[in-house]
């Protein structure tokens, strides 16, 4: 089963930190973006729930780079905050459109990535869009072999 989640950011977050939030929601099956803007987390949790999702991805950043994926749980009445992962962004999917390879799709083989994912619903790594570990911790999206980013690294 893949839950599917309510992506958005940090309050007033930079332009590049909604691009990676949108691009990320377009990656992940079945996920949203939702654009906080000056909106508090409130805002963005009662979207959650009207969307029937189960868990928000709040991107957070410093320095107008993404820094940090705070996951957030929704229960029936109430919410609390779950794990948070570091990521250091590398590129956007603009970034990526001439540089796109085909590659075949790879399973997941790091204990971080099968973490991440694990969190986010998914039980196994066949989904339709499909993410590869290029080297420690390094994962980028792919769908029919070919890169549709964004390209980050999860940092434990």
């Amino acid at each position: 089963m893949i839950m599917s989640v309510l992506i958005t950011n940090s309050r007033n977050a930079s332009l590049k930190t909604r691009f990676f939030s949108r691009e990320l929601a377009e990656s992940l099956p079945e996920s949203i973006y939702f654009p906080r803007g000056s909106k508090s987390i409130l805002k963005a949790i009662d979207k959650a729930r009207y969307e029937g999702k189960k868990l928000i991805l709040l991107v957070q950043e410093t320095n107008k780079q993404p820094l940090i994926i705070q996951l957030i749980q929704l229960k029936e009445n109430d919410w609390n905050y779950g794990k948070s992962f570091n990521i250091k962004l590398l590129k956007l999917r603009k970034e990526l459109i001439n540089k796109r390879k085909k590659i075949p799709a790879l399973r997941l083989e790091l204990k971080a990535s099968k973490k991440f994912f694990k969190n986010l619903g998914f039980s196994s790594e066949k989904t339709a869009v499909h993410s590869l570990v290029e080297s420690k911790n390094k994962l980028s999206f792919y769908e029919d072999s070919k890169e549709i980013g964004p390209r980050f690294i999860l940092m434990l």
